[in-house]
């Protein structure tokens, strides 16, 4: 009973007896045995208290269906009570399903009456509910309430100094200029192709971006409407060659080296460069090929500055080589090299006489 002595409650031939009991009192008893002639005296008093399971917070920050416009962000409750006194922790849940399910967005257990800092997206509603316990036992779930998150943005537009260039944003390619509302502090990643083709003699090719990062890097967006342009250098195509290919020996000089024609290269423009074509080159057989014009009409090394894109090319002349066989005997003019389709005059002065012994 909830006095003491405690009245008699029921009889029972077994060790044990369940009593109806509720929350938050105390309860004593005794227990007496009989034979069936005579009961034995009552054992001294003992005493049990049914706990009382706390009450169910009340949540409080933010209010049901507030808007909120930080992250990370905290959820606060009203304190719960307790029959008896004891120490409450608090279990709280955040999640985007109604009512919250695990695995949960944020969840936490305190002493304190406030979250722990927790993340929450741009444009996302989230519904929370706390429980207390008093060590024993849990309080019954509070009502979910729900709150929206809307961070604070700017507007940042990325674009190349040229118009209708591309701009990649995390990794997605864009047409110039590209506007995006981003929230303010979140970090994506800009870049830029490079080259960038004008047409098939002409192109872009990155140079640098006007807040100075590398070719693709993170901003860190600002509270303020922004800009980020990238800069280019011009290219052009530039095609060198011989006529004939084999000519020169199949090359070219660039540069003060050497490259196998046709030699196709990309330029910035306004730079300057030395080509040159090769000196006669003979083949061990009986032929060769001597420089005589470049298309251009310069000298055979000279300097181009890039201004277009353009293809020079080397002209050469064949020549053979003509050979006069005498055996040893008379003395052959006109033996020398000639180009094609020259006329050749050659001769042998009358034979020497033989040497004696001959």
């Amino acid at each position: 009973g909830t006095s003491t002595p405690p009245p008699l409650h029921t009889t029972t031939t077994s060790r044990s007896v369940s009593v109806p009991t509720e929350d938050c009192t105390t309860y004593y008893w005794q227990i007496r045995g009989s034979d069936g002639y005579e009961y034995s005296g009552l054992t001294s008093t003992s005493s049990f208290r049914e706990n009382g399971k706390p009450s169910a917070p009340t949540l409080s920050i933010p209010a049901d269906e507030d808007t909120v416009h930080s992250s990370p962000t905290t959820v606060s409750w009203n304190a719960s009570t307790d029959c008896e006194t004891d120490p409450l922790t608090y279990q709280w849940v955040i999640d985007t399903d109604n009512p919250p399910s695990p695995p949960y967005t944020a969840s936490g257990t305190t002493s304190d009456l406030t979250s722990e800092p927790f993340e929450v997206e741009h444009l996302t509603t989230y519904y929370w509910r706390v429980r207390a316990n008093d060590g024993f036992e849990d309080s019954e779930w509070s009502s979910v309430q729900s709150f929206f998150v809307k961070l604070p943005t700017a507007n940042v537009t990325v674009q190349t100094e040229m118009e209708n260039g591309t701009v990649t944003i995390d990794g997605v390619d864009y047409i110039s200029p590209h506007t995006e509302e981003w929230v303010v502090g979140s970090v994506p990643e800009i870049g830029t192709p490079s080259p960038q083709l004008i047409d098939g003699n002409s192109r872009h090719e990155f140079d640098h971006w006007s807040d100075g990062g590398e070719w693709f890097h993170n901003i860190t967006v600002p509270p303020d409407d922004s800009t980020f342009t990238a800069y280019f250098r011009t290219e052009y195509r530039v095609i060198i060659t011989n006529n004939p290919v084999e000519a020169g020996g199949g090359q070219v000089s660039l540069d003060d080296e050497l490259y196998d024609v046709p030699y196709e290269v990309w330029f910035d423009e306004g730079t300057s460069h030395i080509i040159a074509a090769l000196d006669s080159v003979d083949d061990g057989a009986g032929t060769r090929w001597i420089w005589t014009s470049w298309s251009d009409r310069r000298p055979r090394r000279h300097t181009i500055v890039i201004d277009s894109a353009f293809t020079d090319t080397a002209y050469f002349d064949i020549q053979y080589y003509l050979e006069i066989a005498d055996d040893g005997h008379g003395s052959p003019e006109g033996e020398g090299w000639y180009d094609v389709g020259a006329e050749a005059t050659f001769s042998i002065d009358s034979l020497t006489p033989p040497s004696e012994g001959a």
